[in-house]
């Protein structure tokens, strides 16, 4: 955070998902730092349904368990996570009516 950008500018959009609703691995090539409001997660789910995972790369072996270090961060309403535009993220998919609203906000710095 020491090097933030003297120039930058916001990019948010509204992702709404439900019932098998996830986001599959990827980063964010042009953005510096993103950031995601959890305005809605479900109630109820199971496991680590619904939640965010964070990883060095989406790798995965012949059994499709995944082979580089990951963390599963709870996710819950009201949460906001913050993490480097450049690391590996995705969503597990989950089951529910109810729907699951992320804002996601991406700072891109202006050269």
């Amino acid at each position: 955070m020491t090097n933030w950008p003297t120039n930058y500018s916001l990019f948010g959009w509204l992702v709404n998902m439900k019932r098998g609703g996830h986001v599959a691995p990827h980063i964010h090539e042009s953005g510096w730092l993103i950031g995601a409001v959890y305005i809605n997660v479900p109630s109820n789910l199971k496991d680590d349904t619904g939640n965010f995972v964070a990883c060095l790369d989406d790798e995965k072996d012949t059994t499709g368990t995944q082979k580089c270090p990951h963390e599963i961060i709870d996710v819950a309403t009201g949460n906001l996570v913050f993490f480097p535009a450049s690391l590996v993220h995705y969503s597990i998919p989950f089951e529910s009516d109810e729907a699951r609203i992320v804002l996601p906000i991406e700072v891109f710095p202006k050269i």
